[in-house]
């Protein structure tokens, strides 16, 4: 049976497989996160909310896949929309991004796996674009394939410069009215091992850097190798995110409840925390991810689990510039409750509501997105199958977790 209190992040889970398909083999001393808290503002908020808190029912207006639907999905990693309300899912496994309307109509199918133009191969994310078109993110290498909305290749750009050496890898990346970030690393050989500087910035349509506003470096030494799970899952990779004004919000500590705010220019702006207990992760949590680095590590290297979920896993910045921010704990609330709890604050950064988006969802199990202010997309099965594909043959799956299929949920926010 599901509880609350069995919660986990989908989102870090998906990336975690990306990450591993690096090939990483040692483990990273990290140098500590970009703070500034020394020189920049620290808006220091308690456990808990000035308000009581919220429940809201969401309203469910279709569904597609599942068992007896005729579409199939791989596996939906991401979910966006556009100034139209059209729904693009990223089916990673298939390379392609299935349209739907808003009302729930197969529009078209965007992509495709390739190398030709318009194609990707492991794609990892799909964001709009300030010049318009969608950009399917390539992984490795690090690579922005843009297509028009109707299917028309419209080019493409790689991150980072071959005359520097190394290689770049591309994570994740959020379009908020013209602004578009990015989140990337850069991998450098050193005498020793490897250095990989996994950085957020600013970008335009043609992949040109303008600002780099949070950077992290690990060193990475070739002795006495370790998979260790701190050094693949980076919070900024799924604590970043745009707002409405162009300010860059950043998760920034794997333990701590932490975010960076940065002007559009790429500047620190302050710092928003609050008091927050690290939760343990459960049974399920830490057979799931012990069966994907036990398959990885081939019986060659040590394996590190942390003890703690990573604290934050999602932030989404509403109209208003409120920061909802999606964390451990949140579904921990209420024993037993369905759906997705997050921790709201407002545009100065104090923590004022704790809501509850309530739907037909398992957390163990399903993933949401906040894809706008009155849309949220769930995706059953997801994390799942996502293990099933990391950790194929692997005995500490469950059966289920080989059997579910995929299905997408349209929710609309009261």
């Amino acid at each position: 049976m599901t509880t609350a209190a069995n919660y986990r992040q989908s989102t870090a889970t998906t990336l975690l497989a990306i990450s591993l398909a690096l090939g990483l083999s040692v483990i990273p001393a990290q140098s500590p996160a970009q703070t500034n808290a020394d020189v920049s503002p620290v808006i220091s908020n308690s456990s808990g909310p000035e308000m009581a808190p919220e429940t809201i029912e969401l309203d469910e207006r279709w569904r597609v896949g599942g068992e007896e639907s005729e579409m199939i999905f791989g596996h939906i990693f991401r979910a966006d929309t556009d100034a139209d309300g059209n729904i693009y899912l990223l089916d990673t496994q298939q390379s392609n991004v299935p349209v739907f309307s808003k009302s729930g109509e197969y529009l078209r199918t965007l992509s495709r796996e390739g190398e030709g133009p318009g194609e990707t191969t492991e794609p990892v994310d799909l964001t709009m674009m300030p010049d318009g078109t969608l950009a399917i993110l390539q992984r490795f290498p690090g690579k922005a394939v843009k297509v028009s909305l109707d299917d028309v290749p419209a080019g493409s750009f790689e991150l980072g410069d071959s005359k520097d050496g190394g290689f770049s890898a591309l994570y994740t990346g959020r379009h908020r009215n013209g602004n578009l970030i990015l989140v990337a690393q850069k991998s450098t050989n050193t005498e020793t091992g490897q250095k990989q500087k996994t950085y957020v910035s600013r970008f335009d349509s043609n992949g040109k850097e303008l600002a780099r506003c949070f950077e992290t470096v690990h060193t990475m030494e070739n002795a006495n190798p370790v998979l260790s799970e701190v050094a693949i899952l980076n919070p900024a990779v799924f604590g970043s995110t745009v707002g409405p004004d162009g300010r860059i919000y950043v998760s920034n500590n794997f333990d701590r409840f932490s975010v960076n705010v940065y002007s559009p220019e790429g500047q620190l702006e302050y710092v928003v925390e609050r008091d927050f207990k690290a939760r343990q992760k459960t049974r399920l949590e830490r057979d799931r991810l012990q069966s994907v680095f036990d398959v990885w590590a081939r019986g060659q290297l040590k394996t590190k689990i942390e003890n703690n979920a990573m604290t934050i896993n999602d932030i989404y910045i509403d109209d208003d510039n409120n920061m909802w921010v999606k964390h451990s704990r949140s579904g921990c609330y209420e024993e037993g409750a369905t759906g997705f709890c997050y921790d709201v604050f407002d545009s100065n950064g104090v923590y004022k509501r704790q809501v509850t988006l309530a739907c037909e969802a398992n957390p163990d199990d399903d993933q949401i997105f906040r894809v706008s202010d009155n849309v949220v997309i769930v995706v059953k099965g997801s994390i799942p199958a996502l293990y099933a594909s990391m950790a194929d043959g692997n005995q500490k799956l469950d059966e289920e977790d080989l059997m579910q299929e995929m299905e997408v949920v349209y929710y609309r926010i009261p």
